[in-house]
């Protein structure tokens, strides 16, 4: 009885890679599920954004200058949902008032904490080592903010500046400071 024929043994032998193969499958679905990753909760938050022109921007700002973005740090609180983003840069040039410093803090609005994501609509972006021109305000504690929103932010490309604001839009830096010079006179 304990004897088998050759082709019952050729049967065996290929079943058992077969029944290994169902015994794997197997035990990977019974194993625990590995830990989802919560889901980002997203705010946006959109309003209404007046069109400034440069003449505008020259005079509501305290600083203007060119520099270079060397940080970005979101921060604030998950549950007020106040979310700012802080940008820290270098300043390369000073073309209207005084920073205070040679690196200043950018504060934006919008941001992402504990899984929180604020978008806000007109906010400025900020790039690692990006090349900006800066419209700015002084705030009370010691940060700055952007006049207009992303109008008053324009990328410094190739000399040239690259801005929403059309009159400012493919300008090169020179031609920017002459203008902003004949403005403030």
């Amino acid at each position: 009885m304990g004897i088998c024929s050759a082709g019952t043994l050729k049967y065996r032998a290929a079943a058992i890679p077969v029944l290994v193969v169902t015994i794997i499958i197997f035990c990977s679905m019974c194993a625990a599920p590995e830990p989802q990753q919560p889901t980002p909760t997203k705010v946006n938050v959109s309003g209404m954004m007046l069109a400034l022109s440069l003449e505008q921007l020259v005079e509501q700002a305290d600083v203007i200058l060119t520099g270079t973005v060397t940080g970005i740090e979101s921060k604030g609180d998950s549950l007020s949902k106040n979310i700012y983003t802080n940008a820290m840069v270098s300043v390369d040039q000073v073309i209207k008032g005084q920073p205070g410093a040679t690196d200043i803090t950018i504060k934006v609005q919008g941001g992402a904490v504990d899984g929180l994501i604020k978008a806000v609509e007109d906010a400025p972006s900020f790039q690692q080592n990006e090349r900006v021109l800066l419209f700015l305000k002084s705030n009370a504690d010691n940060t700055m903010t952007v006049i207009g929103n992303l109008q008053g932010k324009g990328v410094i490309e190739e000399g040239k500046v690259r801005s929403v604001v059309a009159s400012i839009n493919g300008l090169s830096l020179v031609e920017l400071r002459t203008r902003i010079a004949a403005q403030k006179k």
